[in-house]
């Protein structure tokens, strides 16, 4: 299979509340950037690449982690879509990342992604490493975990020895949630293909549950997901899975998953609901009943889906509801049944979650093209408190570039690419953080070469550099104590003066993912921070006998800052203002 094509061309779209979507682009006669940003105009963003040291790399997917506990975001790379991670460590004397010559893995290790999380809340960083997903080569290299330890500054990774009990199938995506809030990271697989019988079937997903020294296979908890026909040999009910993100869409405080299905099969929205029994949790699939699973036009037909790769959720207007920008992989030979890139404004309170399906084809380029979608970010880098959309469109040069949507007041979206001049083409890997903390979210984007030679492979890092106009922003950190030790599910309301923002600490997600920094960052354009409340991934008995997460509320209004200010949020409700500083 080749994985390389996937990438969202967005158009801007008015997604309101129980609004439909509106187009507002006037790009066609921009020219395209080839190999190197239009430096004339880019606004609001600098080159900075070769002054931080990364002038040679190249990477189609990136890593952004604190590797050896300095409190300053480290670097790790994958050149290839199949390749040797190499390591970048931030030097504060120079003010450059300077690539590792340590051994971080025993071995020639190669992976077609990563995952980063402390899964053993030790402090230490920990890492899953994703195999090369072939379907010739399904057990060359099976998934991987590894345990972080530092030794004198430098980080290095032990494998957990049958870590595993994988099936021979493609793991297109891996996944950390703590899907039973007992404070233990589990891991959720995304299966493709596999081999059942000696046939190549759609196989089913995986859940397996952290004990503390391997994982546990407990995939009985997704219901009928392994429901098997001995007559087709067939699982019926699995689907050629190719992205994961986890979400907590019902707000029942327990984490949902999604999952992203290729081939026009639907996509499955998994959530985490109280069974009543033993178990205690139970996954059902809502995908059908919100909307999430395909189209209107498509649900009369057995593959009337599209070739979805990823969804990331957001509560992008501010109505307390979560919504979902969805990427699709689309050829220009399909037809109109074929589902697109959408985005998925949350509906109503009530259960089952229910979304409006906006979709979206591009003027962009005229005549027919192929479009698609890789990975796309929901991020504030104007600091007005409304997240900006950032697509990587790519794998279809020269119609593949990076997209900028900025979002208006009015919650549409413009698309201002070519303003900004980031019309990067074949964009790999975006990923988000503040480099020189400074307050502002930065951008760090791999190039790939895909279907264009001439296209050089490189990386940019791309300085923001727009103006304040005396608008705040505050980085949150979150460090658990009952809850794992990242905080990775938490819910994090922002209160100023005049809104509400919402945020989940969602971690990795999508396709072969990437992965951004772990600070939680708000634009909170010229309000006054009031305060914060956090449903920590952690569950106690309520005042109803019910499991719930452990819910915190921390007062900021005593913080005074004038441009941006980064903090620590502890589970045992401590604000420190040195994120130096342990919780525990």
């Amino acid at each position: 299979m080749n994985i390389l094509l996937i990438i969202l061309i967005l158009i801007s779209f008015s997604c309101s509340h129980k609004q439909k979507s509106s187009i507002d682009i006037n790009q066609e006669k921009k020219s395209l950037t080839l190999q190197k940003l239009n430096t004339d105009k880019l606004y609001g963003f600098k080159d900075v690449t070769s002054d931080l040291g990364l002038e040679s790399v190249e990477a189609t997917h990136i890593y952004v982690i604190d590797l050896n506990g300095d409190y300053r975001e480290d670097l790790v790379f994958l050149p290839q879509f199949y390749s040797t991670p190499q390591f970048y460590i931030f030097d504060s004397k120079t003010n450059k990342f300077i690539k590792s010559e340590k051994e971080h893995f025993p071995g020639n290790l190669k992976a077609s992604y990563l995952n980063f999380a402390d899964f053993n809340n030790d402090g230490v960083v920990d890492v899953i490493v994703g195999p090369h997903g072939q379907k010739t080569e399904l057990t060359k290299e099976p998934l991987k975990a590894f345990l972080g330890k530092v030794n004198n500054g430098v980080i290095v990774f032990k494998e957990v020895k049958n870590a595993f009990k994988l099936p021979k199938a493609t793991i297109t995506s891996s996944v950390f949630l703590d899907y039973d809030l007992d404070g233990k990271l589990d891991l959720f697989n995304a299966h493709w293909f596999g081999i059942e019988n000696n046939k190549n079937i759609p196989y089913p997903d995986q859940l397996l549950k952290w004990d503390g020294k391997k994982f546990l296979e407990v995939s009985y908890l997704l219901k009928n997901e392994y429901e098997y026909n001995s007559d087709t040999s067939s699982y019926i009910n699995a689907k050629p899975s190719f992205g994961v993100s986890i979400c907590d869409i019902d707000l029942n405080g327990f984490p949902d998953i999604l999952v992203s299905s290729s081939g026009g099969a639907s996509n499955k929205l998994w959530l985490n609901l109280y069974d009543g029994g033993h178990n205690d949790r139970v996954f059902e699939d809502y995908g059908k009943e919100s909307y999430f699973a395909h189209d209107d036009l498509g649900k009369f037909e057995n593959l009337g889906g599209g070739n979805s790769v990823f969804s990331v959720c957001h509560d992008y207007n501010n109505d307390g509801i979560m919504d979902l920008a969805s990427g699709e992989i689309t050829f220009k030979v399909d037809n109109e049944n074929r589902d697109r890139s959408s985005i998925l404004t949350g509906k109503n309170v009530d259960f089952p979650p229910r979304f409006f399906r906006t979709e979206y084809t591009s003027t962009l380029m005229k005549g027919p093209w192929n479009q698609g979608d890789r990975r796309a970010s929901w991020i504030d880098l104007n600091f007005d408190g409304l997240e900006e959309l950032i697509v990587d469109n790519s794998g279809f040069p020269p119609k593949s570039q990076l997209l900028y949507f900025e979002h208006q007041k009015d919650h549409s979206f413009r698309d201002v690419s070519f303003d900004y001049g980031l019309g990067i083409m074949n964009p790999s890997g975006t990923v988000f953080f503040d480099f020189n903390k400074d307050g502002k979210m930065d951008i760090l984007v791999g190039q790939t070469d895909v279907r264009m030679s001439g296209i050089k492979r490189r990386v940019f890092l791309l300085l923001n550099t727009m103006p304040r106009n005396k608008k705040r922003t505050l980085t949150v950190h979150l460090e658990g104590e009952l809850s794992n030790r990242m905080g990775l599910g938490a819910r994090v309301i922002l209160y100023t003066d005049t809104r509400g923002a919402l945020k989940q600490n969602i971690g990795s997600y999508g396709h072969q993912p990437s992965q951004s920094t772990s600070g939680l960052h708000f634009g909170l354009d010229r309000d006054k921070l009031r305060k914060a409340v956090v449903l920590w991934p952690y569950a106690k008995q309520n005042i109803h006998a019910n499991k719930a997460p452990h819910r915190v509320v921390y007062d900021l209004s005593h913080l005074k800052f004038r441009k941006f200010l980064e903090i620590k949020l502890c589970e045992n409700g401590k604000v420190l203002k040195d994120i130096r500083e342990s919780c525990i």
